[in-house]
């Protein structure tokens, strides 16, 4: 974090000094790392428990990212999602730091961070879809997980140090952290931050459908015009009529990451021609999309897209 922020460097080497940190191990029945607010005055208090995995050094990270930013604000109320968002830019000044040369722990923590993905970007995701549809839902604290966790990695690529400080802080709007590249939005780069998927889950065939649809939802934010852009009551139905009634695709690399999806209405009268509603590919990935979905299809004798600004607004596929 010095490192990361050398002009705040001695404010953070001293909080390192003074916060009171508890190292507990799997017997003390301590089951997840916390930072415990102790009031202006005082500094935090952290407890971690400790085994010397990867993923143990990401905790310590991560709780520092906290004990630093409630020093540095010790009256006023962080909102949940701006703690996070310092707990994930602490957890990238360890992996930036870490990635020197000579570094013999930056592929530890590389595939650490990634495990993390799969469980932030994947079920807690999950769990905030499913909860936007259930108005009666109570409330999770870990619901502020996925949304932070990316607002973090875009503001860490794209924020100067200056801009990077005052987001740490909280002080940054949650509007300001979506328009961060070139008058766009922060997520609608080329790069895909999404995470691997997991092997489908044979016995639960609800969680695969639930998570094609956290899949191309996160596809589809990176648009932020268009889909996104509809009530979420509206989007949710459409996407699921598309998984029930099997009209829908998502292409993923050779890591088994989600690069683009389509989904397809039938003709009423001819079972063998079909014609594509959509198909998104927000990283810049539509012809491996393209050659994905034409495997996909192959079976059907024909298969048209729409276009709606072209004089020719139905057009062969390929």
């Amino acid at each position: 974090m010095a490192h990361q922020f050398p002009d705040h460097a001695e404010f953070i080497l001293d909080v390192a000094r003074k916060t009171q940190v508890e190292f507990v191990t799997e017997d003390d029945g301590v089951q997840r790392p916390f930072t415990l607010h102790r009031g202006a005055g005082d500094m935090p208090f952290v407890s971690i428990r400790y085994s010397g995995y990867g993923a143990d050094l990401l905790a310590v990270a991560h709780e520092f990212g906290h004990a630093v930013q409630l020093a540095a604000n010790p009256g006023p109320f962080i909102p949940p999602i701006h703690r996070e968002i310092a707990a994930f830019l602490s957890e990238r000044a360890l992996l930036a730091y870490a990635d020197m040369p000579g570094s013999a722990v930056a592929g530890i923590l590389q595939t650490a961070h990634r495990d993390d993905d799969a469980i932030y970007l994947g079920n807690d995701a999950v769990e905030l879809a499913v909860a936007q549809q259930d108005p009666n839902a109570v409330y999770n604290y870990r619901w502020n997980y996925p949304v932070a966790r990316m607002l973090a990695a875009r503001a860490f690529r794209h924020q100067q140090p200056k801009e990077l400080w005052s987001t740490f802080l909280g002080q940054t709007a949650l509007l300001e952290l979506t328009d961060l590249v070139g008058g766009g939005n922060m997520l609608n780069t080329n790069e895909n931050y999404l995470p691997a998927v997991p092997k489908p889950d044979k016995e639960h065939p609800a969680i695969n459908g639930y998570r094609s649809l956290g899949m191309m939802a996160q596809l589809d934010i990176d648009y932020w015009q268009g889909q996104s852009e509809m009530p979420i009551g509206d989007y949710h139905a459409s996407l699921l009529r598309h998984v029930q009634d099997r009209s829908a695709f998502i292409a993923f690399s050779e890591e088994m990451i989600p690069i683009g999806y389509a989904t397809w209405s039938r003709c009423p009268d001819d079972d063998e021609a079909i014609q594509i509603t959509r198909q998104a590919a927000p990283f810049g990935d539509h012809l491996a999309l393209q050659k994905h979905l034409k495997s996909h299809l192959e079976k059907h004798r024909t298969v048209t897209s729409r276009h709606a600004r072209s004089a020719r607004e139905v057009q062969t596929a390929w």
